[in-house]
């Protein structure tokens, strides 16, 4: 047994495909195949599955695949460790799923900066996908600050990430606003129904089995068609076609400022959605400039929203 197999396992969970899972380790596909072949043959049982529309784990490879997931993360760890037990360098990458996100982000780097000026911070924007959460777990993100839905206490995780092994840190939580262009029918009002906004086109940028506020809308009888876009500030299909879509009143309104972006926002009335802000850490231990930081982000999260704590997860 050795780490390229193990990783291959966590490519696999994650990309359900070996070439994608080849590609990430740098090697061939037949190598791959080869690798994994000779860690059935080791272990005596069958790791993977393959069907028409790729591969995945057996039973058995899951029970595998959580062990897996912590040795590539101690490994990645030790690798970042000079003789001392202390990391060779102060540099973080951060990932940032939305607009908020990324002022909560940029915020915290600033005063971080200011105060630890030999820490180096890179803030890149991420979604919230099973991919991007599993480069947090490997370690090309150090960190991610994700936006999550919300009904009740129900949090809305994507089905893609239900295997992977991740605690979730809970900062804030904001209502949303749905946004038009001031053209559009509903920009008279302050206001709309879930009934209102089913006659309309809902435009995002995420694939709809990560998008929470789509399940939130196919749960009230949604089923109109989806406009899926490379990125929401792009008016143009929204203006064309009556199109809405949605996001946190606080990033809303900051981007509408920011942006001075003509569109229209609206409050849904009665509505049980709200996007939670959390955080994924790499390691469960902090090191201390990080734990400087992810408090410094805690901290610009409860200045930039004014969290309702009745709607703080129990």
């Amino acid at each position: 047994m050795n780490l390229t197999q193990l990783r291959a396992i966590v490519y696999i969970d994650i990309y359900k495909s070996l070439s994608k899972s080849a590609a990430k380790l740098f090697i061939s596909q037949a190598s791959l195949s080869i690798a994994i072949k000779k860690l059935e043959e080791e272990l005596g049982c069958e790791i993977i599955k393959r069907s028409p529309i790729g591969v995945h784990l057996t039973e058995k490879g899951k029970e595998i695949l959580k062990h897996a997931q912590v040795i590539c993360t101690e490994i990645d760890a030790i690798t970042n460790m000079n003789k001392n037990g202390t990391p060779q360098n102060i540099n973080i990458s951060v990932g940032v799923s939305s607009y908020l996100c990324n002022m909560i982000a940029t915020r915290a780097m600033l005063k971080t900066n200011a105060s630890t000026p030999e820490l180096n911070i890179k803030i890149n924007d991420i979604r919230t996908s099973a991919s991007n959460i599993f480069e947090v777990i490997s370690g090309k993100f150090d960190l991610a600050l994700l936006q999550f839905g919300r009904i009740g206490k129900n949090i809305l995780l994507p089905a893609t990430i239900e295997n992977i092994n991740i605690k979730t840190h809970y900062l804030a939580s904001d209502s949303i606003n749905v946004a038009v262009p001031k053209t559009h029918p509903l920009a008279a009002g302050t206001t709309c129904t879930l009934e209102e906004l089913t006659k309309y086109p809902y435009i995002t940028s995420k694939d709809t089995e990560e998008d929470a506020f789509y399940f939130y809308l196919k749960e009230n009888g949604y089923d109109r068609r989806i406009l899926q876009v490379n990125h929401i500030l792009n008016h143009n299909i929204a203006t064309s076609t009556n199109g809405f879509w949605v996001g946190t009143h606080t990033g809303m309104v900051k981007m509408r400022a920011d942006m001075k972006s003509d569109i229209h926002l609206l409050n849904i009335e009665d509505c049980e959605f709200r996007y939670d802000i959390m955080y994924i850490c790499k390691n469960s231990t902090l090191l201390t400039p990080m734990a400087e930081f992810v408090e410094t982000i805690r901290q610009e999260a409860e200045i930039l929203i004014k969290t309702d704590q009745s709607c703080a997860p129990a």
